[in-house]
């Protein structure tokens, strides 16, 4: 109802098309996350956790998305902010919401994604699964579990679900990455990137876009 603008204290987030004719009003949960709604998510996220924001974060580091995985020298380590005084306002929450204000690894990112592929089991990354020798195993790197259930199997349904959506839906955000040949699931990310020379100010037009998914969605093997 809001046509992709709401105040969050004093800072005014936007949805995408927020100036355009297209612009969002009333968006079920699964289109939040099916048209990349940022006023959406942002709003769920808030009216949810913003009495207790340590459990916003407790959630981030329980699905491992803060898990530091150093599988090759320079990984990045993964930096999720805890509420304290000096390093949090009223827009905190809701920016983290939609990514901002945080520093999360690629391979955070698709390991939560295999998550969802998983069926809710979150899996030690890895990237070989054996060293060979002359045609002889040196050394072998199991599969490792390291949650179980870190998601619950009613979530990891409605998200595999949104998920297909994002891509084959008429105006799912990621319709691009549709493929006839097989089912694909994912989502689409967008972020600002700085000014040069600006300091931290944000460009209103240049973005960094991202597309993070597995295929085929109903039984899947690739990320």
């Amino acid at each position: 109802a809001n046509r992709g603008l709401y105040k969050f204290g004093t800072a005014t987030m936007r949805d995408h098309n927020w100036n355009k004719a297209s612009a969002y009003g009333v968006l079920s949960v699964p289109q939040v996350l099916m048209y990349s709604s940022n006023v959406g998510t942002a709003r769920l996220i808030d009216e949810n956790y913003s009495k207790n924001p340590e459990k916003f974060g407790e959630g981030l580091h329980r699905m491992g998305l803060a898990t530091h995985f150093p599988l090759l020298p320079g990984t990045g380590k993964p930096v999720i902010r805890y509420p304290n005084k000096t390093n949090w306002s009223r827009t905190t929450l809701p920016w983290m919401s939609i990514g901002y204000e945080t520093q999360i690894a690629p391979i955070n990112i698709v390991s939560f994604y295999n998550a969802i592929a998983n069926g809710g089991t979150f899996m030690k990354p890895r990237l070989v699964s054996a060293i060979l020798e002359d045609g002889h195993v040196v050394e072998e790197f199991e599969p490792e579990v390291l949650r179980s259930e870190a998601l619950s199997k009613q979530t990891v349904k409605d998200l595999q679900m949104i998920l297909y959506e994002v891509v084959n839906d008429k105006n799912g955000t990621g319709k691009r990455v549709k493929s006839e040949k097989f089912p694909i699931a994912g989502k689409t990310g967008t972020a600002r990137t700085i000014k040069p020379g600006f300091g931290y100010n944000y460009s209103p037009m240049r973005y960094l876009l991202s597309f993070c998914g597995y295929f085929p969605a109903d039984a899947p093997k690739y990320s």
